[in-house]
């Protein structure tokens, strides 16, 4: 993954960028962010560290009248090794792919609280991982005048391993959504070069 550039850089060349992250037409469209060391010693219960968000609708699905997209999350992790000269922390890339579904509404309660967290100008989709691996709501303001960043709420997802009938014990890498740690990621535009790999 190529190191990200400034956020301030980020948002001159992204100011283009459309509220909703999935384009009509289904070309890619990227996301992103990454914490500076300050920020993950001050923020202990965060574990990712950097975050790519991918979204993209295939070339196959383009056919239908209401095509689900797909998302690619590049993750680099917090991991503790252990050695012999004392605990150190580093950083194992993952990546993780959601299905994202515009047919599938909050009801209830839930639409009640995104309205009242959000507001009425907020837009969002659910995605999620098939075979119970977990998912996220992806939120956007309509009503800013900048519609370059995005929201991911995490709901908790695999990050690595299997899920329903292939999972297997102790095999699986799992981004719980802890408060104050990877429960909620501010993701940044990215230009168009950064969203071709």
């Amino acid at each position: 993954m190529k190191a990200f550039i400034s956020i301030s850089l980020i948002l001159l060349a992204s100011s283009h960028a459309s509220a909703n992250p999935i384009k009509k037409d289904g070309s890619p469209q990227c996301y992103g962010r990454e914490y500076s060391e300050a920020h993950m010693q001050a923020h202990p219960q965060q574990t990712v560290k950097s975050m790519k968000a991918k979204f993209y609708i295939s070339e196959q699905n383009k056919a239908y009248e209401n095509p689900v997209a797909f998302l690619d999350l590049d993750l680099q992790v917090k991991k503790t090794v252990k050695s012999e000269d004392g605990d150190y922390v580093t950083y194992k890339p993952y990546t993780s792919g959601m299905v994202c579904d515009s047919q599938m509404k909050l009801e209830g309660d839930d639409l009640k609280d995104f309205k009242k967290s959000y507001g009425k100008s907020a837009g969002y989709i659910q995605c999620y991982i098939e075979c119970d691996g977990g998912s996220s709501l992806i939120i956007w303001d309509i009503a800013k005048k900048s519609k370059n960043s995005i929201t991911l709420k995490n709901h908790g997802f695999l990050a690595w391993g299997t899920c329903g009938d292939d999972a297997q014990e102790g095999e699986e890498i799992r981004i719980e959504p802890t408060e104050g740690g990877d429960d909620i990621f501010d993701l940044y535009a990215l230009p168009a070069e950064y969203c071709q790999e």
